[in-house]
């Protein structure tokens, strides 16, 4: 637990993760009829579930269901969602078979699609995230971090004053914002240190390492990941220092 953590946050939305946006579990404790899936999630679903296949030629065989995706997003009884989240999951795969300029453009639109439909929703917000590492891997370490702090800005319009707030509102919804925050917060922080700005990545570990002392206490996994993170700051500090060094002395 500690380890995902600290590498999981910095990874594309993965897709299990895009399958349940278009067919989301059942919900918990109801015996609510199972209802069919639209020609789009059909299509959208077969291609996640074959990206996470076996099969040698994955990726082109689920371009060609999102293709099907894709044309089936504006047909009736398609979500109100279906064209960003598909677009989503064509920019995975670009991004997993190296094509990421290509990856990058695809990944814009479906968060231009996002934003056109709701601000504040689930899916605006993985499409941040998702254009947060897509931009961190091509190198453009600024946007990167704008589009962490965007998708801060859209937890914290749906936060409550507290953690105890925020814990009332979701009560049974097995959603914790503030732990989504606190996550984004770390993310923020990477992208600081990936720009050489780290008193201010070394501020931003160390509030995520207060918050997850006092509500988690100093032994639970998220907090000693938190923990690995400042040691890591560190060591990209004394480098740093080291590299100063030699150089001066040149």
């Amino acid at each position: 637990l500690m380890i995902n953590s600290v590498v999981g946050r910095n990874v594309l939305t993965q897709p299990n993760e895009l399958q349940a946006l278009a067919a989301p579990p059942p919900a918990s404790g109801k015996k609510a009829k199972k209802k069919p899936l639209s020609s789009w999630a059909e299509a959208f679903v077969q291609a996640m579930r074959v990206l996470e296949g076996p099969a040698a030629d994955a990726a082109q065989q689920a371009q060609r269901e999102l293709n099907i995706a894709l044309a089936a997003s504006a047909k009736p009884g398609a979500p109100r969602d279906a064209l960003p989240i598909t677009l989503r999951g064509l920019g995975y795969v670009l991004a997993s078979t190296g094509q990421l300029s290509q990856a990058e453009v695809v990944y814009e639109r479906a968060l231009a699609e996002a934003r056109k439909r709701a601000e504040d929703s689930d899916v605006s917000l993985g499409s941040w995230r998702d254009m947060a590492v897509v931009s961190r891997e091509v190198g453009k370490h600024a946007a990167s971090e704008q589009c962490w702090l965007s998708a801060l800005d859209v937890v914290k319009g749906r936060m409550g004053t507290s953690r105890a707030d925020e814990a009332a509102s979701l009560k049974g919804t097995g959603v914790d914002r503030w732990e989504v925050q606190t996550e984004l917060l770390l993310c923020h922080a990477d992208a600081l240190c990936e720009q050489a700005r780290l008193d201010q990545s070394e501020a931003l570990i160390r509030e995520v390492l207060a918050r997850r002392e006092s509500t988690h206490g100093a032994e639970h996994p998220t907090t000693l990941g938190a923990v690995y993170d400042l040691a890591h700051l560190q060591r990209v500090r004394h480098l740093a220092r080291a590299l100063d060094a030699a150089g001066s002395s040149e």
